[in-house]
């Protein structure tokens, strides 16, 4: 399989130069692999935001922090979720970047859904992944879209004709 195809395939696994990088961010930006890091989660989430792993080097000023936390609008069936926390990490010398992510963060109010594919492609080289690397995340995206899309025109039909 082409890494073509495997961008067509919401389930085929990432190349390595993609990611994941869970857990390997911090020791990558350090080395100088990766100039910036986003972490997200609900507030009050463990394991997803690695806190302490990060915060010595923020004390110690080899990485530069932000942080920001969003209430979210409660969902279609009323639920109330606790707010969202997105942190940005970037080395002193590309802390610009923490910045421009927040732009680009901020043009999607946070949800990754409203997400297009200049926004995928810009953030993408802020974290500082190759042009083939986002391109491949895009494609990647976009076959994901079409599917849940597919999933959710279903749906719309089973409760239209359940109505009927």
């Amino acid at each position: 399989m082409t890494t073509t195809d495997a961008a067509e395939r919401d389930d085929a696994p990432l190349p390595p130069q993609i990611g994941p990088h869970e857990g390997r961010e911090i020791a990558l930006m350090l080395a100088g692999k990766k100039p910036l890091a986003y972490f997200y989660g609900f507030v009050g989430e463990t394991g997803i935001i690695p806190d302490a792993e990060f915060e010595p080097h923020v004390q110690a000023g080899t990485l530069v922090k932000r942080e920001w936390i969003v209430t979210l609008p409660p969902p279609p069936d009323g639920r109330t979720l606790p707010p969202f926390r997105h942190v940005l990490l970037a080395l002193p010398e590309d802390a610009w970047r923490i910045d421009a992510a927040f732009e680009v963060i901020n043009g999607y109010d946070g949800d990754r859904r409203r997400r297009g594919e200049d926004a995928r492609v810009r953030m993408g080289r802020l974290l500082g992944y190759s042009e083939e690397a986002i391109a491949f995340f895009v494609k990647r995206c976009e076959a994901q879209r079409r599917k849940w899309q597919g999933i959710e025109r279903r749906r719309q039909q089973r409760a239209q004709a359940a109505d009927d």
